[in-house]
């Protein structure tokens, strides 16, 4: 149940930093920072759960990659269909022809075009692809030692990066930085199976209240962080090029594993497993939804930016809840056996 309240707390982030823009104002920039934490966060919880499992075949690799690049080449074709429907029906020459589909596709691994953000299905894909390797390993040298040189890896670019000037990975498509997600991957195998190293362990001791004040001074303390070395070091905006600091990487612990201790009452529970199906869905629509209100109203203040990434949340909410409840278009927005396979992990969780 606390897994689905990550998966829900990063799917609310998503849509704030491509809702949030970065501007002069402080305030703004610092909003934008403490939503970088998403993607990490969807990583973890993966890893959580198909890290501790006794095994894993290639058959289930082959399936979950085949419907994850289902889901990243149907989308571009529904577009492309609703974009060639409406320029027939206003009587105009169509803005993309056949030959435009394959570079529609390609374009979102490479975080271009209406569905830049269908990179993270890329990378989850190549994940995948490295599953039984990884189980390969985890039996024979374990999954922390591999953790650790992969974070030693992230930092060591870190700070090559800082005498640079720029990010090391700036030229390099954020679907195939495999060294920075692998590490989160990993990381919540890590959680998932109680093998935390022993320093990080620590963490997962503090009292509720305790660990509630360090997370919220690290969450402020970050944005700040991240925010000066966006313009006096590394001269990027994008919180991509934050996963593989060691400061981020250490709020990610504190922050998953507060979410992980949450007391959830059961009356919160249905709602929570409700919200949860729908992330998937709010993250491959909200992109639509945010352009789709940008082009009705300006945007340009902060208040105006609040406003519109709870709009945009919304509605990408809404949209995913009614496509949900449609048996053609459900599973446009969920992964084939999606749900049953979250109610298994979560009763082997439990017992």
């Amino acid at each position: 149940m606390n897994l689905d309240l990550v998966r829900i707390l990063a799917c609310v982030a998503v849509v704030g930093i491509h809702s949030v823009r970065v501007r002069d104002e402080l305030f703004y920039n610092l909003a934008y920072y403490i939503c970088c934490f998403a993607v990490p966060a969807f990583f973890m919880a993966s890893g959580y759960t198909l890290l501790n499992r006794d095994c894993v075949r290639p058959g289930y690799v082959v399936r979950k990659i085949v419907d994850l690049l289902r889901l990243a080449v149907c989308w571009p074709v529904l577009l492309w269909l609703c974009i060639l429907a409406i320029d027939l029906l206003c009587g105009r020459a169509p803005r993309y022809n056949v030959a435009s589909l394959p570079t529609m596709i390609f374009a979102s691994f490479l975080q271009r075009g209406y569905f830049g953000q269908l990179w993270y299905l890329g990378t989850t894909m190549l994940v995948y692809a490295c599953l039984p390797a990884l189980y390969w390993l985890r039996d024979r040298i374990g999954l922390g030692r591999i953790w650790a040189c992969l974070a030693a890896l992230g930092v060591a670019q870190t700070v090559v990066s800082c005498f640079v000037g720029r990010p090391l990975q700036e030229d390099i498509p954020q679907m195939l930085r495999l060294w920075t997600f692998l590490q989160y991957f990993l990381l919540g195998g890590l959680f998932g199976a109680g093998k935390l190293p022993g320093p990080l362990r620590r963490v997962e001791n503090l009292s509720l209240k305790a660990h509630t004040v360090c997370l919220l001074a690290v969450t402020v303390g970050i944005a700040f962080y991240q925010n000066w070395m966006a313009r006096n070091v590394l001269h990027v905006v994008s919180a991509e090029h934050f996963y593989d600091s060691a400061f981020t990487v250490l709020w990610l612990i504190l922050l998953f594993s507060w979410v992980m201790k949450l007391p959830v009452s059961e009356r919160a529970r249905p709602t929570i497993t409700a919200l949860s199906s729908l992330t998937l869905g709010v993250y491959i629509i909200h992109s639509l939804v945010i352009i789709a209100i940008r082009r009705v109203f300006a945007w340009a203040h902060l208040p105006a930016s609040l406003l519109l990434c709870i709009c945009s949340l919304a509605l990408s909410v809404l949209g995913a809840f009614a496509l949900s409840k449609i048996p053609i278009l459900r599973d446009m927005i969920r992964l084939k056996g999606g749900k049953r396979r979250l109610e298994a992990e979560r009763q082997r969780l439990a017992g």
